[in-house]
């Protein structure tokens, strides 16, 4: 088991503290590529680094985009909203549409420890 550390910003770190959302989505990157089911996740607050929470990898999701990630109507709920529209403008602001399509996406799905 591996442990990883990722990053957040106030309102996605909320959203997993308060148990609303379960996926946390991130381009395929190398970094993303050594995650593995049963290895452990350490959210940090980026606002506020000494905020952190622990969390178990259950489940990997991959798509091309983000958007395609979005529109499993089994997943949806696990994004803390089920806004399509809201969903795609948080994460475009974040990765371009290119840079997506170049590596592809993963939606790294999760329980609280």
């Amino acid at each position: 088991m591996n442990t990883h550390e990722l990053h957040l910003n106030s309102a996605s770190f909320e959203s997993i503290a308060k148990r609303r959302k379960t996926i946390e989505c991130r381009l395929l990157d190398e970094k993303r590529k050594s995650i593995n089911i049963g290895d452990e996740l350490v959210f940090i607050n980026t606002y506020d680094k000494t905020q952190s929470i622990r969390a178990l990898v259950i489940a990997l999701h991959y798509a091309d985009t983000f958007h395609q990630l979005f529109l499993n109507e089994s997943l949806l709920p696990k994004f803390a909203t089920t806004d399509i529209t809201t969903l795609d403008q948080d994460v475009n602001k974040i990765y371009s549409l290119a840079r997506q399509q170049e590596l592809s996406v993963v939606g790294i799905e999760f329980r609280l420890v």
